[in-house]
Protein backbone atom coordinates (compact mmCIF):
# COMPACT_ATOMS: atom_id res chain seq x y z
CA UNK A 1 0.00 0.00 0.00
CA UNK A 2 2.43 2.51 1.07
CA UNK A 3 4.60 1.86 -2.64
CA UNK A 4 1.21 2.71 -4.33
CA UNK A 5 1.40 5.94 -2.48
CA UNK A 6 4.66 6.91 -3.06
CA UNK A 7 4.19 6.14 -6.71
CA UNK A 8 0.88 8.62 -6.52
CA UNK A 9 3.14 10.99 -4.94
CA UNK A 10 5.55 11.05 -7.74
CA UNK A 11 3.95 10.55 -11.03
CA UNK A 12 1.14 12.43 -9.92
CA UNK A 13 2.75 15.64 -10.37
CA UNK A 14 4.66 15.12 -13.22
CA UNK A 15 1.52 14.28 -14.78
CA UNK A 16 0.09 17.56 -14.04
CA UNK A 17 2.64 19.00 -15.44
CA UNK A 18 2.79 17.53 -18.11
CA UNK A 19 -1.30 17.99 -19.07
CA UNK A 20 -1.71 21.61 -16.88
CA UNK A 21 1.21 23.49 -17.53
CA UNK A 22 2.86 25.53 -14.36
CA UNK A 23 -0.23 25.48 -13.45
CA UNK A 24 -0.76 21.88 -13.17
CA UNK A 25 2.23 21.40 -11.51
CA UNK A 26 1.13 23.77 -8.68
CA UNK A 27 -2.04 21.81 -8.38
CA UNK A 28 -0.59 18.44 -8.09
CA UNK A 29 2.29 19.18 -5.73
CA UNK A 30 -0.23 21.39 -3.65
CA UNK A 31 -2.70 17.95 -3.48
CA UNK A 32 -0.02 15.44 -2.93
CA UNK A 33 1.19 17.62 0.34
CA UNK A 34 -2.23 18.23 1.55
CA UNK A 35 -2.74 14.61 1.06
CA UNK A 36 0.02 13.36 2.66
CA UNK A 37 0.10 16.33 5.64
CA UNK A 38 -3.94 16.53 6.48
CA UNK A 39 -4.37 12.65 5.18
CA UNK A 40 -8.12 14.01 4.13
CA UNK A 41 -10.45 11.14 2.40
CA UNK A 42 -10.97 10.37 -1.25
CA UNK A 43 -14.50 12.11 -1.02
CA UNK A 44 -12.95 15.64 0.13
CA UNK A 45 -11.35 15.35 -3.72
CA UNK A 46 -14.74 15.13 -4.72
CA UNK A 47 -16.24 17.56 -3.17
CA UNK A 48 -13.86 20.34 -3.75
CA UNK A 49 -13.41 19.19 -7.85
CA UNK A 50 -17.42 19.75 -8.00
CA UNK A 51 -17.24 23.11 -5.57
CA UNK A 52 -14.58 24.36 -8.18
CA UNK A 53 -17.07 23.00 -11.54
CA UNK A 54 -19.50 25.37 -9.46
CA UNK A 55 -17.59 28.35 -9.19
CA UNK A 56 -16.42 28.12 -12.86
CA UNK A 57 -19.80 29.32 -14.65
CA UNK A 58 -19.57 32.23 -12.13
CA UNK A 59 -16.24 33.70 -12.72
CA UNK A 60 -16.94 33.56 -16.33
CA UNK A 61 -20.14 35.65 -15.55
CA UNK A 62 -18.37 38.02 -13.94
CA UNK A 63 -15.53 37.86 -16.48
CA UNK A 64 -18.03 39.35 -18.83
CA UNK A 65 -20.39 36.93 -21.62
CA UNK A 66 -18.86 37.55 -25.03
CA UNK A 67 -21.17 40.46 -27.19
CA UNK A 68 -21.03 39.12 -30.08
CA UNK A 69 -22.35 35.92 -31.69
CA UNK A 70 -19.41 34.47 -32.18
CA UNK A 71 -16.56 34.05 -29.74
CA UNK A 72 -13.40 35.64 -30.71
CA UNK A 73 -9.51 34.63 -29.40
CA UNK A 74 -9.71 37.49 -27.32
CA UNK A 75 -12.41 36.05 -25.12
CA UNK A 76 -10.35 32.42 -24.01
CA UNK A 77 -7.54 35.50 -23.07
CA UNK A 78 -10.01 37.49 -20.80
CA UNK A 79 -11.20 34.75 -19.02
CA UNK A 80 -8.26 32.52 -17.86
CA UNK A 81 -9.52 32.79 -14.32
CA UNK A 82 -12.50 30.12 -15.47
CA UNK A 83 -9.91 28.12 -17.50
CA UNK A 84 -7.65 28.01 -14.13
CA UNK A 85 -10.71 26.67 -12.08
CA UNK A 86 -12.08 24.36 -14.47
CA UNK A 87 -8.10 23.14 -14.10
CA UNK A 88 -8.13 23.00 -10.69
CA UNK A 89 -11.49 21.10 -10.85
CA UNK A 90 -10.31 18.31 -13.48
CA UNK A 91 -7.48 18.42 -10.78
CA UNK A 92 -8.64 17.40 -7.78
CA UNK A 93 -11.13 15.01 -9.99
CA UNK A 94 -7.85 13.31 -11.85
CA UNK A 95 -6.64 12.56 -8.32
CA UNK A 96 -9.26 11.35 -6.19
CA UNK A 97 -9.84 8.89 -9.20
CA UNK A 98 -6.47 7.62 -9.09
CA UNK A 99 -6.45 7.74 -5.31
CA UNK A 100 -10.07 5.79 -5.42
CA UNK A 101 -8.79 2.85 -7.98
CA UNK A 102 -5.87 2.44 -6.03
CA UNK A 103 -7.40 1.72 -2.98
CA UNK A 104 -5.53 4.61 -1.29
CA UNK A 105 -7.69 5.92 2.12
CA UNK A 106 -6.42 9.24 3.51
CA UNK A 107 -6.80 7.83 7.23
CA UNK A 108 -4.62 5.03 7.30
CA UNK A 109 -1.26 6.46 6.03
CA UNK A 110 1.39 8.00 7.69
CA UNK A 111 -0.13 10.79 9.70
CA UNK A 112 2.45 13.88 9.41
CA UNK A 113 0.13 16.86 9.95
CA UNK A 114 -1.34 14.91 13.25
CA UNK A 115 2.23 14.10 14.31
CA UNK A 116 3.41 18.05 13.30
CA UNK A 117 0.45 19.22 15.86
CA UNK A 118 0.92 16.76 18.81
CA UNK A 119 4.74 17.89 18.54
CA UNK A 120 3.76 21.93 19.20
CA UNK A 121 0.63 21.32 21.30
CA UNK A 122 3.47 19.24 23.91
CA UNK A 123 5.81 22.59 23.48
CA UNK A 124 3.44 24.86 23.69
CA UNK A 125 2.07 22.76 26.99
CA UNK A 126 5.47 23.13 28.76
CA UNK A 127 9.07 23.11 28.76
CA UNK A 128 9.52 21.98 25.10
CA UNK A 129 8.29 18.98 25.53
CA UNK A 130 11.66 17.43 27.18
CA UNK A 131 9.84 15.69 30.03
CA UNK A 132 7.71 13.08 27.82
CA UNK A 133 8.79 10.92 24.99
CA UNK A 134 6.61 11.09 21.91
CA UNK A 135 4.02 7.79 22.12
CA UNK A 136 5.35 4.42 21.31
CA UNK A 137 9.09 6.00 21.78
CA UNK A 138 11.34 3.95 24.64
CA UNK A 139 11.81 5.27 28.13
CA UNK A 140 14.34 4.96 30.40
CA UNK A 141 17.93 4.82 29.60
CA UNK A 142 17.45 5.57 25.94
CA UNK A 143 16.12 8.98 26.91
CA UNK A 144 18.92 9.96 29.30
CA UNK A 145 17.04 8.99 32.54
CA UNK A 146 19.22 8.36 35.36
CA UNK A 147 17.52 8.15 38.21
CA UNK A 148 13.80 5.94 39.21
CA UNK A 149 13.95 2.22 40.13
CA UNK A 150 15.08 -0.29 36.89
CA UNK A 151 17.07 2.49 36.01
CA UNK A 152 20.57 0.24 35.46
CA UNK A 153 23.08 -1.44 33.79
CA UNK A 154 20.94 -3.92 30.95
CA UNK A 155 22.73 -7.06 32.51
CA UNK A 156 20.90 -6.04 35.65
CA UNK A 157 23.91 -6.17 37.84
CA UNK A 158 24.03 -3.31 40.38
CA UNK A 159 24.58 -0.12 39.66
CA UNK A 160 27.00 2.36 41.56
CA UNK A 161 24.48 4.88 42.38
CA UNK A 162 22.66 1.85 43.79
CA UNK A 163 24.89 0.80 46.55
Amino acid sequence: MRWKAIGLSVAFPAFTWFVGGGIGLILGVAIVVSWWVWTPHREVYWALAALFLVVAPVALYVGGLPKAPVVGAQFGVDHLLAHRIVTAALTFAAFAAVAEILALEGKRRLRVGAYLLATLRTRAAGDGGRDEAPRGAPRGRSRGDTTGPGVGPPDGSPDIADA
